[in-house]
């Protein structure tokens, strides 16, 4: 009986560490895979987003929840997004960060190199430019959109 006993704690010691390690392998693996995506906002009717995207020059619309959220910026970077909030803020139009995870390497490996475009660029056209770059390819590599 005793043996038993002895026996059930070590299994759930065992069933606990490994439970604690997925734990941190996947909170490793958000940090390592996390975007910040800047929201404009969220539109029940797909033609509502739309025609509110078509007053930016670069975007992308996500489905989520049921809505169809528009979004403005897209970075790894915190400054870069911080940047980013603050052109369009000049503009009035507030925006929300969110950080989400995307797993896509191909995509994660162009975004640093275009976060440093965006770090360096200073005119509000030359941040637009690297936002619709990086919309482009998230829509190519990641949505598979043409």
């Amino acid at each position: 009986m005793l043996g038993a006993i002895v026996f059930m704690i070590f299994l759930g010691t065992m069933v606990g560490k490994l439970w604690t390690s997925k734990e941190k392998a996947y909170e490793s693996s958000k940090e390592v895979n996390s975007v910040y995506f800047l929201l404009e906002n969220c539109y029940e009717e797909e033609e509502k987003a739309k025609e509110k995207a078509e007053t930016f020059s670069s975007f992308t619309i996500l489905k989520q929840d049921g809505k169809y959220c528009l979004y403005l910026g897209m970075t790894r970077s915190k400054d870069n997004a911080l940047k980013v909030q603050e052109l369009w803020k000049k503009q009035n139009v507030s925006l929300v960060r969110k950080e989400l995870v995307v797993e896509n390497d191909k995509f994660l490996s162009e975004l640093n190199q275009y976060d440093v475009l965006l770090k360096n660029a200073k005119k509000k056209e030359e941040i637009e430019g690297v936002l619709k770059s990086i919309f482009s390819t998230y829509d190519e590599t990641v949505l598979l959109r043409p």
